[in-house]
């Protein structure tokens, strides 16, 4: 990339004593998106030996870090795990974790856990756009010295180094540097359309203009139409691969213009494919939307189809590429920030300690009274590792919330678990399928209304989804005051669940759930992708009415025909097994013969009629559903 031909001479020399000492054992390095915070850390690796982790093609999980990590060190014998990092014996002294802003779900759990288990040896060091959380800041911890560093602009004289390199024309220098204002990318992005830059008549010190003003010159100086076109629709993508633009730009020869993007200075290259930097991309992204619309949307469809057929062939880890690429897919800010905030998360949730048992107890006395406080102590005393704590100093909460597995609430007398285990048993989830009851957040201030509090603990759910995708199934969530979460609840897919409503000392708590169906939390991406893009699907489920609506005739369904299609559904373009849809429909394990799955699936046909061939029978195997057909 092009922050490759910057040395960073100034912040090595300041950062090799640090890591020499021996002393320092989390780095934090943070600036804004290309400043060149990648270089830095490569650069670092002339200082020592450094072990390179991209957080942005690592799930969001401890157990996802931990097999990154594992199969980074290469080594044989057992996997890694978090109570055998202390025997680590690595030759780099370094761990690096890039792009850092990925892994925020799981920022509590690197600070309070993977951190102290480190030997003492190695320094964690972690790149990010955003500044770390505040608690890295309190020396007491337990995961050692930390220091930070924030990467800033480059000086005028680099900067003049840097455009002299790409061949700027010594007259055009200095109002390309004001424009630039020492960022490296805006920098490039200045010399490539140097011919083309209509430059202000006054200087513009918005830099987020200047970005976008520079992202316009540049495409405009891409002569070849077909490469301007395939970085267009690149650019609704999180990475790219020749399938992929071949399916975006719906035509086959498209390795010129493949390699015309990968040869771009802003474009890197690893296993996962060609990836645009996000500066870039979403610059092109903007401009690209506002231009033409129908043809962002078209490629975004084209995407969305193309991500229904490699799921059939993904295993393994390369699960988690597919729910990052349908996560970058989702426009909808509730859902974009529900899994990746923007912004720097002022408060984090950690588990609560023993000593925060009366300052949870006195929060529930106070916002919902002392009968829910006699409830919440029972449920404690059940399972105290189902609440979360976010503190505003150590003595203070500022909330808390409990999560907990069914399994680990079914003996509890609780009346609105009791309605919530009836109701699981009215609608049951297959048999090893995961679900989870949100209890009670409450903010000391605001109780259950919205607060940096509540949104912490709505994050660290999201950490949950991905822990136990993908046998995540359904999620229930108990709250008072559902008009003031009804526009994201609507969003997320939360309805509220019948006959759940129940009143404890005249307070009425309503129970919201969101099944996500038999595709875990993929399925659920796959859905609200679906319904934000105005996917054109033939057949549509029609949930309440258990019938499928096929183009503009609705089919009724006999409870075990739905149970197919649903699963079908679920997994559009992909072999569902016949063993699958045993456990999913008929909730049994039973694998000796499948003829029961058989005459399901042949009463399904005969209701499809002319649409019958959409159910494809794959030999051997099972089942697909080709929604094109």
């Amino acid at each position: 990339m092009l922050t490759r031909r910057i040395t960073r001479k100034a912040e090595l020399e300041l950062l090799e004593p640090l890591l020499a000492s021996g002393s320092t054992r989390v780095l934090y390095i943070h600036g804004i998106s290309g400043i060149g915070k990648t270089t830095l850390l490569q650069q670092l690796g002339q200082i020592a030996p450094i072990l390179h982790l991209d957080c942005a093609q690592i799930e969001p999980t401890d157990t996802g870090l931990l097999q990154a990590l594992d199969g980074a060190i290469g080594a044989p014998g057992e996997p890694l795990e978090l109570d055998s990092l202390a025997q680590l014996r690595l030759s780099p002294t370094l761990i690096a974790l890039d792009h850092y802003e990925s892994l925020k779900l799981l920022d509590m759990w690197i600070r309070q856990f993977l951190s102290p288990q480190l030997p003492p040896q190695i320094t964690l060091v972690l790149c990010s756009r955003q500044p770390p959380h505040n608690d890295w800041l309190i020396n007491d911890n337990g995961y050692g010295q930390f220091k930070t560093l924030e990467l800033g602009p480059l000086g005028a004289d680099q900067s003049h180094q840097l455009l002299q390199h790409y061949g700027v024309e010594e007259g055009r220098v200095e109002p390309l540097l004001k424009m630039a204002q020492g960022h490296p990318l805006a920098l490039y992005l200045a010399a490539c359309s140097q011919h083309r830059l209509q430059l202000p008549d006054t200087p513009n010190t918005n830099f987020e203009w200047a970005l976008t003003h520079l992202t316009d010159a540049f495409l405009a100086q891409v002569e070849n139409p077909r490469l301007r076109k395939a970085i267009e629709a690149s650019s609704v993508t999180r990475r790219l691969t020749k399938p992929l633009l071949r399916a975006l730009l719906k035509q086959d020869d498209i390795d010129a213009e493949y390699q015309g993007i990968e040869e771009l200075d802003f474009v890197s290259s690893n296993s996962d494919g060609l990836h645009i930097h996000d500066l870039v991309r979403n610059l092109v992204a903007r401009c690209y939307k506002a231009s033409d619309p129908e043809a962002y949307r078209q490629h975004q469809q084209n995407c969305w189809w193309w991500l229904q057929q490699d799921l059939d062939k993904a295993a393994g880890h390369d699960y988690w590429r597919h729910t990052a690429d349908l996560l970058y897919l989702i426009e909808n800010p509730h859902v974009r920030e529900a899994f990746f905030p923007c912004g720097s998360q002022i408060v984090a949730v950690e588990p609560a300690l023993a000593t925060d048992y009366e300052n949870i107890m006195a929060m529930v006395n106070q916002h919902d009274g002392p009968q829910a406080k006699a409830i919440m102590a029972d449920l404690w005393n059940l399972c105290p590792s189902g609440f979360g704590v976010v503190r505003e100093d150590q003595h203070t909460l500022q909330g808390f919330a409990c999560v907990f597995e069914v399994s680990q609430v079914a003996h509890s007398k609780d009346p609105v678990i009791q309605s919530i285990l009836t109701h699981l048993e009215a609608y049951p989830v297959p048999q090893g399928q995961t679900v989870l009851i949100t209890r009670r957040w409450l903010s000391r201030k605001e109780g259950e209304l919205p607060s940096a509090a509540q949104g912490a603990f709505w994050l660290d759910c999201k950490r949950l989804y991905m822990a136990f995708k993908p046998s995540m199934r359904r999620i229930y969530l108990v709250i008072k005051q559902p008009p003031a979460y009804q526009e994201v609840m609507q969003v997320l897919g939360f309805k509220e669940a019948t006959n759940t409503y129940l009143e404890v000392e005249g307070t009425g708590y309503h129970c919201m759930a969101n099944d996500m169906g038999p595709g875990s939390v993929d399925g659920w991406l796959t859905g609200l992708a679906e319904r934000e893009l105005g996917v054109m699907q033939r057949f549509r489920l029609q949930v309440e009415g258990r019938q499928l609506l096929v183009d503009d005739q609705l089919l009724d369904l006999t409870p075990l025909e739905f149970g197919v299609a649903q699963c079908l559904l679920a997994r559009p373009g992909r072999t569902v097994s016949r063993e699958h849809l045993l456990q999913q429909v008929w909730h049994t394990d039973y694998q000796g013969g499948s003829n029961v799955v058989d005459a399901v699936v042949r009463t399904l046909r005969k209701k499809l009629a002319a649409h019958a061939s959409a159910i494809a029978t794959v030999t051997g195997v099972g089942y697909r559903l080709n929604l094109e057909t």
